[in-house]
């Protein structure tokens, strides 16, 4: 197969894998509290793909962005199933990177030597 009939057949791959809303779920400890931990969970979609292939290198045969639209952000405790609406704002920063992170782990295992940047849309 081609390598640009090879990307495109992949980028389908991926926009089918991401179609659905996913959740991100971890938790933190308070800010002013080091002994509670406070659980969240992220609903979100990958909603673009800026993916192409780039020559000249043995780690990253292909690079670009993926955006993230964030739908719901929980925050609560889990074992008593006690949960309130927030937003992104109000997590720690690394929850963010933590979510970017986790969903390049995913592209990755679909699309070997990928080198992808995402972007999350806060905005409602």
């Amino acid at each position: 197969m081609e390598p640009d009939k090879y990307l495109e057949k992949t980028i389908k791959i991926v926009k089918q894998f991401f179609k659905t809303q996913k959740e991100f779920r971890g938790s933190f400890t308070q800010t002013y509290d080091d002994q509670h931990m406070v659980d969240f969970i992220i609903t979100f979609k990958v909603t673009k793909f800026d993916i192409h292939r780039i020559k000249g290198d043995d780690y990253c045969r292909y690079e670009g962005n993926f955006y993230v639209d964030i739908d719901e952000v929980l925050i609560g405790i889990e074992e008593t199933d006690s949960w309130e609406t927030t937003e992104m704002y109000d997590l720690p920063s690394y929850v963010e990177d933590d979510l970017i992170q986790d969903i390049s782990h995913e592209l990755y295992q679909i699309i070997p030597f990928v080198c992808m940047d995402g972007i999350v849309n806060k905005e409602d």
